[in-house]
């Protein structure tokens, strides 16, 4: 790690979507471990599939998606994650490349939103003040129809590309799971009412959070206004706990950069 920085620390609260979906569905004790995390960043290798989720992209706002062209990207990732040359870190990001891609083939092939026009949305969208809490959102995709009258419509796609530990079968699981994926549908929602609203009649039905290597996805439910008030109410019992958020064990502050 450059000049032997391991921690980012954020005095004021920011958080990730998925992070902020698993606050709304944790119990009390579990908020604080999420916070904690997000509060004291841990510069760490994380593995990740950034490059298969910017083919997925590629893909969906292509004039003619050709699934040819993600099994040409699946192969190239599959031949890097087998290159001794490359770090353990490098293979690691490409194996996750390899299951995302595949995992979403299998999603596609469900037929399950073929009707939809994609667009390619802004390159980066602004952050959100989600009741005093910084929310970074990248839309994936805006994705335009018409309905029976010829009235635009738009929704939008966040996908998902994080190894999360599955959707589980208990119970208490499932109700928790559900919480933060349709938290995270709502949060993309609000991200395409403050950003893409020019483009059509806000479509709740066309906006997903695709949670890719499940294979599942959260729509917005179509009595979403009570929910969309709800993600302020949920930011602003973060923004109360987060100065309370002690450091973890292993923390030195020496090796941090403090950010506002």
């Amino acid at each position: 790690m450059a000049d032997g920085i391991e921690w980012d620390v954020y005095r004021s609260p920011k958080l990730f979507p998925v992070q902020f979906g698993n606050y709304a569905a944790a119990t009390h004790a579990g908020t604080r471990t999420i916070l904690q995390s997000a509060k004291y960043s841990y510069k760490g290798h994380r593995t990740s599939a950034y490059e298969a989720r910017l083919c997925i992209r590629n893909f969906l706002v292509a004039p003619v998606p050709n699934r040819g062209t993600l099994d040409e990207r699946l192969h190239f990732f599959d031949q890097r994650a087998q290159d001794g040359n490359r770090t353990d870190a490098q293979r690691l990001n490409d194996q996750a490349n390899v299951a995302v891609i595949e995992a979403f083939l299998d999603y596609w092939d469900d037929n399950r939103f073929r009707r939809f026009d994609f667009q390619a949305a802004e390159d980066q969208n602004p952050l959100m003040n989600v009741g005093g809490v910084e929310v970074r959102l990248q839309l994936d995709c805006i994705c335009l129809s018409r309905n029976n009258s010829g009235d635009r419509l738009v929704g939008a796609y966040f996908l998902n590309s994080h190894k999360g530990t599955g959707l589980g079968n208990q119970e208490e699981t499932i109700r928790r799971r559900n919480v933060a994926g349709e938290t995270v549908a709502l949060l993309t929602f609000r991200q395409l009412g403050e950003n893409y609203s020019q483009h059509g009649r806000l479509n709740p039905s066309a906006s997903r959070h695709l949670y890719i290597r499940e294979k599942h996805h959260w729509q917005v439910p179509t009595s979403f206004a009570r929910k969309m008030t709800n993600l302020d109410a949920i930011g602003e019992a973060i923004y109360r706990q987060w100065p309370d958020i002690d450091p973890p064990p292993n923390f030195d502050a020496s090796k941090a950069v403090f950010h506002d």
